[in-house]
C-alpha cells in the first residue's frame, strides 16, 4: 500500500508540474501574442501619423502654391493696370498737344486775318 501511495503521489506531483508548466507555457505565448498585438498597434498608430504628416505637408506646399499664383496674377493685373493707365496718360498728352497746336493755327489764322483786314481797311 505504501509503495502505491507513494506512486499515486509522485504521479500527481508529475501531473501538477505538468499543469504547471502547461500554465506557463500559455501565459508566455500569451504575453508574446499581446507584445505582437502591441507593437502592431503601435506601428499602425505610426504609420497613420506620417500618413497624416504628409497630408499636411501637402496641403501647405499646395497652398504655397495657390498663394504665389494668386500674388502672379495679381502682379499681372497691377502692370497691366498700369501700362494701361501710361497709354491712356500718352493718349490725353497726345489729344491735348493736337489741341494746343489747333488753338495756336486758329489764333495765327485770326492775326493773319485781322493783318489782311487792317491792310485792306487801310487801302
Amino acid at each position: 500500500q505504501a509503495v502505491a501511495d507513494k506512486q499515486a503521489a509522485a504521479a500527481a506531483a508529475t501531473e501538477a508540474k505538468e499543469s504547471a508548466a502547461a500554465i506557463k507555457a500559455e501565459s508566455v505565448a500569451q504575453a508574446s501574442a499581446d507584445k505582437q498585438a502591441a507593437a502592431t498597434a503601435a506601428n499602425e498608430a505610426k504609420a497613420q501619423a506620417a500618413a497624416a504628416k504628409a497630408e499636411t505637408a501637402a496641403q501647405a506646399v499646395a497652398d504655397k502654391q495657390a498663394a504665389a499664383a494668386a500674388a502672379t496674377e495679381a502682379k499681372e493685373s497691377a502692370a497691366a493696370i498700369k501700362a494701361e493707365s501710361v497709354a491712356q496718360a500718352s493718349a490725353d498728352k497726345q489729344a491735348a498737344a493736337t489741341a494746343a497746336n489747333e488753338a495756336k493755327a486758329q489764333a495765327a489764322a485770326a492775326k493773319a486775318e485781322t493783318a489782311a483786314q487792317a491792310v485792306a481797311d487801310k487801302q
